[in-house]
């Protein structure tokens, strides 16, 4: 049975999500794939599900066609549904949620001048790069469908930016399979594929997401020597696949820090958590969002710079 929060609560936990943020030494934004709903996008499972239309009329479930056996099994079909997942998350825009958490984040390095934000994504459509967003602040713990990899065990284990046109082939609408020519390894010719991490995926050349998540540690590493009041805002992370939640609620314990969770299902925090001051809001992310900033345009600005760290 799924909680249903009273607009009353949820005024409540607008008002005191926008304090939080003002009080923030810094931000992390933890997000899945709800975060996209606003720009279009499928979240896969739950109220907002929707992805590549062959897979309900031929029975495959989405966690067995994200996987890459498709490309040595059957390459023309695996691209036909990773093109359908390409042309929808590089066809759409990131939505105003963006803006306004960069604008947050803008402000923390020039009101604060502490450690400004992060963002933690469990999300492929690479909308945080391209919203604007410090790449160098990004952790995007599946991969990217804007980076490629050789989908081979070939001696090439380069990681290389998607090249658009090559993702332009045609699929029949019959057989949904992608005609040739299909996307190649330079190095050894053969099928290459998105640089994502799939599921029973073994294949995954993780040199892209190992540095990131190198400066998210040296950055978390900071938040913890200089005891920074640290503000986690997840944002459409479901339960299915819990990665996100998990890395949310992770940072209450290690790092005190208190968490904002958005989500119009799944919302609720573990009773563990009672006490660390963290808020539920069961709403929309981008809904969230405006809400939240609308507040904040009431709470004044402090400025603190005595502890310059950029």
């Amino acid at each position: 049975v799924v909680s249903t929060q009273s607009t009353g609560k949820m005024d409540l936990n607008i008002k005191i999500a926008s304090q939080l943020v003002r009080s923030a030494d810094a931000i992390i934004f933890t997000s899945g794939a709800g975060l996209g709903v606003a720009s279009g996008l499928g979240t896969f499972r739950g109220i907002n599900s929707g992805v590549w239309p062959p897979l309900t009329q031929l029975g495959i479930n989405f966690q067995d066609m994200s996987n890459p056996k498709w490309f040595t099994k059957d390459p023309n079909f695996g691209w036909a549904f990773w093109q359908f997942r390409y042309k929808s998350y590089t066809g759409s825009d990131p939505h105003e949620g963006y803006r306004i958490m960069n604008k947050w984040a803008n402000q923390l390095l020039t009101t604060k001048k502490l450690l400004g934000s992060f963002s933690v994504t469990s999300n492929i459509d690479g909308h945080w790069e391209a919203s604007g967003f410090d790449p160098n602040r990004i952790f995007e713990v599946h991969g990217s469908l804007r980076f490629m990899q050789c989908a081979f065990e070939c001696k090439n284990t380069n990681i290389w930016p998607t090249i658009d046109s090559e993702i332009q082939f045609y699929v029949d609408p019959l057989t949904n399979k992608a005609q040739e020519p299909l996307p190649k390894c330079s190095q050894c010719n053969q099928i290459s594929r998105p640089n994502v991490l799939m599921f029973g995926d073994f294949g995954f050349i993780s040199d892209r997401i190992d540095s990131q998540e190198n400066r998210y540690l040296n950055w978390l590493n900071q938040i913890k020597s200089q005891n920074a009041r640290l503000i986690v805002i997840e944002l459409g992370a479901g339960k299915a696949v819990p990665t996100i939640r998990l890395t949310s609620e992770s940072l209450i314990r290690s790092h005190s820090a208190i968490l904002i969770r958005i989500n119009p299902v799944d919302h609720d925090i573990p009773m563990r958590y009672e006490n660390s001051g963290s808020v539920s809001i069961q709403m929309d992310s981008l809904e969230a969002l405006k809400l939240i900033d609308e507040e904040l345009n009431k709470i004044p600005i402090t400025n603190n710079n005595t502890n310059n760290t950029n």
